[in-house]
């Protein structure tokens, strides 16, 4: 089993390109990188927009070059999947961007994988929108990161343009609602997934949510020794 890393567009949104933000030390490509690694996964790191500047700083992952990443994320995805040789029996696929995710979460996927090999093991977590009404609603949303079995290498080379991993996801739903006895998606809830740095609005939030009060921390020390004397 193999890991996928799509880093390849231009970040557009975020108007530089994230996957060179620093967190804690580290780019948030690198973070994916380490991450998968913990969990045991080889990585194969897709890169396309500004390649020569992002690669010198990508450790512990191969890296091939898609020079067509602006057709989209499914020409990546499936310029990817033709990278892996026969004997990978499971490719996870996911992207840097989703910050929140650890070694944990993936090692969740993987032995779900592992005890349903035959089964896309996708994420999926549930996101909280307000109408205009002030009412309240959740919707559940599937995607990556999410495992491939080999079995689904022919589809996922077709992709092209913006139509990846969640359009196979719910191909392989929509099967299953014709046959129930064929049930070809386990869904795996992963709160985490639901963190994604797309726009400088993102990256300030994020910031902003890992935050420590440190003066805070300090005044209950103050406290405590206070206390001890």
């Amino acid at each position: 089993m193999k890991a996928l890393v799509l880093a390849a567009g231009c970040s557009r949104r975020m108007g530089q390109q994230k996957q060179l933000l620093v967190w804690q030390g580290k780019t948030l490509l690198q973070h994916c990188i380490d991450k998968l690694n913990e969990a045991g996964f080889e990585v194969l790191t897709v890169l396309g927009s500004n390649a020569a500047k992002i690669s010198p700083d990508v450790m512990n992952s191969k890296i091939v070059v898609n020079e067509n990443w602006a057709e989209g994320m499914g020409h990546s995805l499936a310029y990817g999947i033709k990278k892996f040789n026969a004997e990978v029996s499971a490719v996870l696929i996911t992207q840097p961007d989703q910050l929140a995710l650890n070694s944990s979460d993936f090692l969740l996927l993987k032995s779900h994988a592992l005890r349903w090999p035959k089964k896309i093991i996708c994420s999926y977590f549930h996101r909280i929108t307000q109408d205009e009404n002030n009412g309240f609603s959740t919707r559940k949303i599937m995607g990556v990161p999410a495992i491939f079995p080999a079995e689904y290498f022919s589809e996922l080379m077709k992709l092209n343009k913006n139509s990846g991993a969640r359009k196979m996801i719910q191909q392989a739903l929509d099967e299953a609602e014709k046959d129930s006895a064929d049930q070809k998606v386990a869904a795996i809830p992963l709160q985490n997934a639901s963190i994604n740095i797309n726009t400088p609005e993102d990256w300030r939030n994020w910031q902003q949510s890992q935050q420590i009060d440190f003066s805070s921390e300090h005044l209950l020390l103050s406290k405590m020794k206070q206390k001890e004397t």
